[in-house]
């Protein structure tokens, strides 16, 4: 009677489902595989753009299809400004921790009105920052225009705006850096600020 019972429990183990183990370790494997191959991949494409692409002398830049200046010696073309269908584009090029940015953008309102604009955009970006009184400039390539400068615990920097009425377009010119590099490079950034035209693009 007892070889029985245990005959009859033996059968409904035999009965039960085995649990085989999960073939976790292969799959696993090839995950690790395929993430690496494309923290690598973005890594090389990243490596193959250029943050800084380095201008030779001379060079014309456009900042939409109206506006131009040319860089100075020894700076590099910041990458990425701009975008398609934008109403503002902006070309940036860059010298050490100084930028210089120039931006052209559809305005139908006025000069004063677009140079309030500007000083609460630096009020906003630049924290506790000092800002000077705008002040008249004429250019030799015939830009004319209002210009303030703007000052705080790490960085310098002063705007150039003018507004084309007749073609409704606004165009700032933001150049900005440490307190130091920025008054080092003050001579090229005015020489830049010279060279912007506003023309049709030949």
């Amino acid at each position: 009677m007892a070889a029985s019972r245990i005959g009859a429990k033996e059968a409904r183990e035999l009965a039960l489902p085995t649990k085989e183990p999960y073939p976790t370790l292969w799959p696993s494997i090839s995950i690790l595989v395929a993430v690496l191959l494309l923290v690598t991949g973005l890594h090389i494409v990243d490596s193959a753009i250029p943050g800084e692409q380095p201008i030779p002398a001379g060079t014309t830049i456009h900042a939409g299809p109206s506006v131009s200046f040319v860089p100075a010696n020894g700076w590099a073309l910041d990458k990425g400004d701009g975008g398609p269908g934008s109403l503002i584009t902006t070309s940036s090029v860059i010298k050490e921790d100084n930028r210089v940015a120039v931006s052209a953008a559809e305005w139908q309102g006025t000069l004063e009105q677009q140079v309030e604009r500007n000083k609460r955009q630096i009020a906003v970006s630049v924290k506790h920052s000092w800002q000077s009184e705008e002040q008249t400039f004429t250019t030799g390539s015939g830009l004319v225009g209002s210009t303030f400068s703007f000052r705080s615990a790490k960085k310098d920097g002063q705007l150039w705006i003018a507004v084309d009425d007749r073609r409704e377009l606004a165009v700032v010119v933001t150049a900005s850096g440490g307190p130091e590099s920025f008054q080092a490079a003050r001579g090229q950034i005015e020489g830049m600020v010279g060279s912007v035209r506003i023309g049709v693009r030949s």
